[in-house]
């Protein structure tokens, strides 16, 4: 009889703990997921310059990321002359784990472009395990010309 009355209570017990231990892993995950990709050098120097409309702008990327695979990102880009903005395709990257640098070539700006000042900017968007980070980089000011 007294096995009984023993059972109920120690499964009370490690039920309990498993649900705290449960809602830690959940807290982690959804809260304090660290962020998968990190930029450490916005706004992104410009390599070339002035840029002819028609032409690829080529950005200096340094770039962080605290997974320990290579991760997938999707990267959307506005070109913005004057107040302007001029929706770019969006793109797939990937990065290995780790700081590293990169030059990007992938931003064109349209032949039709006016002369004058710009600037990219966008999003990256990556996936962590819950949830997904989205982060804002910009680029510095260039010159388009004719």
């Amino acid at each position: 009889m007294t096995a009984l009355v023993v059972w109920p209570k120690k499964l009370g017990f490690v039920v309990c703990v498993l649900a705290i231990l449960f809602m830690s892993l959940v807290t982690y995950l959804v809260f304090l997921e660290p962020p998968w990709l990190s930029y450490t050098n916005l706004p992104f120097p410009v390599l070339n310059g002035p840029v002819k409309a028609g032409t690829t702008v080529s950005l200096h990327l340094a770039r962080c990321s605290t997974s320990p695979v290579t991760r997938v990102y999707s990267v959307s880009r506005v070109l913005k002359c004057g107040g302007v903005p001029i929706l770019l395709p969006a793109t797939v990257s990937t990065i290995e784990p780790g700081c590293n640098k990169a030059i990007s070539n992938l931003s064109i700006v349209p032949e039709s472009m006016l002369p004058g000042t710009c600037h990219l900017e966008g999003y990256a968007e990556i996936q962590g395990m819950v949830r997904s980070d989205s982060i804002k980089w910009e680029s510095q000011e260039f010159e388009v010309i004719r």
